[in-house]
Parts: structure tokens; sequence; C-alpha cells
């Protein structure tokens, strides 16, 4: 009995195994034409689909060169935004976005236009954004970027 559930358990491992790595190859497949910006946009609209939030943005991050957005800087996606992304700066070498990337852990705050992390963020205060959520993105043990719901 003990060696069928071992093989029934190999059996079903070697099936998710396969499954996702056929997933992760149609995902590449479907993204193969695509800018950055628009598989983030993409990212930005599903996390959107499951979460109430009005506003989404999304950064890139380089580690090397601890620098977020792309070069020169640009919001690489935003939804919901009152203002279109290129009129806001870039966001602060102190900021929160900064804090998610390089410290790699999701941050949030259900007071965000008082709390000592987002107080000081002209997004948080221009856009009143009560609540938020930042989550570092991840790529294996390098951080990518950051997004803030």
């Amino acid at each position: 009995m003990d060696s069928l559930t071992a093989e029934i358990t190999t059996s079903d491992t070697d099936i998710e195994t396969g499954v996702l790595g056929r997933l992760y190859d149609i995902g590449l497949a479907l993204t193969s034409d695509l800018n950055l910006s628009q598989v983030l946009q993409r990212v930005l609209e599903g996390a959107l689909s499951v979460v109430d939030a009005d506003i989404a943005t999304v950064h890139t991050y380089s580690a090397e060169l601890d620098r977020l957005g792309l070069n020169p800087f640009k919001r690489v996606a935003t939804i919901g935004a009152s203002k279109p992304p290129d009129q806001y700066a870039p966001p602060r070498p102190g900021g929160q976005t900064y804090l998610i990337a390089r410290k790699r852990r999701p941050i949030w705050s259900n007071n965000a236009r008082q709390d000592p992390v987002f107080k000081d963020s002209p997004f948080t205060q221009n856009e009143g954004v009560d609540s938020v959520a930042g989550i570092p993105l991840a790529k294996g043990d390098e951080t990518v970027g950051g997004a803030l719901l």
C-alpha cells in the first residue's frame, strides 16, 4: 500500500510539474511579442480584478543601480490615477516605493495620508489615497520592481 501511495504521489508531482512547465511556456509565448509596459499593464489589470483598489502603479527596479524605473524615468504602468503618469515626479529615494524594492517586503497602511511611511508621498496626497499595499516583484532572488495598489 505504501509503495502504491508513493507511486501515485510521484505521478501526481510529475503531472503538476509538467502542467506548471507548460503554463510557463504559454506565458512566454503570449508575452514574447509584447513590450514590458504592456506586460506590466496586464499584471496590474489582473491584480485589480481580484483586489478592490482604485489606483495601481508598477515600477521596474535595478538592484545593481539601486534605481526605480526605466532610463529616463517613467512609470511603467499606472491605472486609475487622476493625472497621466508622466505628470508625476519619480519616486523619492527615501520613499515607500524604494523601500518596497530595497527591503523586498510588502508594506501596507489603512491610513496612508497619516502613516509616516506614506504621508510625505506627493502621489498619496494628490490622489487622496486612504489605504495602500506595496508589493515587491521578484524573479528568483532578484527584485525587479514594485507594485502599489
